[in-house]
């Protein structure tokens, strides 16, 4: 008796459920970040708007040129477990303690100044790219 055909049409839910995961993190950072963080950092911690304004911008500055490295560096990595797994693997630990650098300067028993705000913005926005980037490149595969 021969047996039925199983048509496979992708992935499990469990295993789209894993790929959106780091996602959530990302989607969860972005709004406070640009909403609630800028006035946090001028009026609770005395930084002028200006600065302020100014380390933000550079951030993201740093953010469009890391965008296109990091997708490159990414499309040429060759590991046995693929080509995005270990960019998002390395980017989520940094992208964690940047945004507990960033949100709650406190945990850290200091008072941030501009240099504090500029250094962890910066390796936010490159633990951010190093999950965002090969996450989407990742889907589009997956696609």
């Amino acid at each position: 008796m021969p047996r039925p055909l199983k048509l496979t049409l992708g992935p499990s839910n469990g295993q789209l459920a894993a790929f959106a995961a780091p996602a959530l993190p990302l989607a969860a950072a972005g709004l406070p970040l640009s909403v609630y963080l800028p006035p946090f950092y001028v009026t609770e911690l005395g930084l002028g708007l200006p600065l302020v304004g100014a380390i933000f911008m550079l951030s993201r500055v740093w953010d469009a040129l890391s965008d296109p490295l990091i997708g490159v560096l990414c499309d040429r990595t060759r590991t046995r477990f693929g080509r995005r797994k270990p960019w998002i693997a390395a980017g989520a630990p940094l992208f964690a303690l940047a945004a507990l650098a960033v949100f709650a300067p406190g945990l850290f028993g200091v008072r941030p100044g501009p240099l504090w705000l500029g250094a962890w913005l910066f390796l936010f926005y490159l633990g951010w790219t190093m999950l965002q980037i090969p996450l989407s490149a990742w889907g589009g595969e997956l696609s």
